[in-house]
């Protein structure tokens, strides 16, 4: 794992997780699949294909898939609503 990323990883996620679970406009985080799992799933190393799928597994029979995807939809890392970033760019472009 790069620096950089490792750095996102350790200190970004947990961060990110607690202002998501803060409720407001966010409240669709309380019925994700993934809402307390290992975040570090959706953050897969490059080739890490075990972790991608699982994660997108997880994604599929999410109810809050939607919500999560169009929250993402400008990260430049990790899995959000089922979706990797080169799959996030095509269904911004509607591709």
């Amino acid at each position: 794992m790069t620096t950089q990323r490792r750095e996102f990883t350790r200190e970004i996620i947990p961060d990110l997780m607690a202002l998501l679970s803060d409720g407001g406009e966010r409240d669709w985080i309380k019925d994700a699949a993934c809402r307390g799992m290992d975040t570090s799933m959706w953050y897969p190393e490059k080739g890490d294909q075990k972790s991608h799928k699982l994660a997108t597994e997880t994604c599929a029979r999410c109810k809050v898939r939607d919500e999560c995807a169009d929250y993402g939809s400008f990260e430049q890392y990790g899995i959000w609503g089922g979706m990797n970033l080169k799959e996030r760019q095509a269904a911004r472009n509607g591709r």
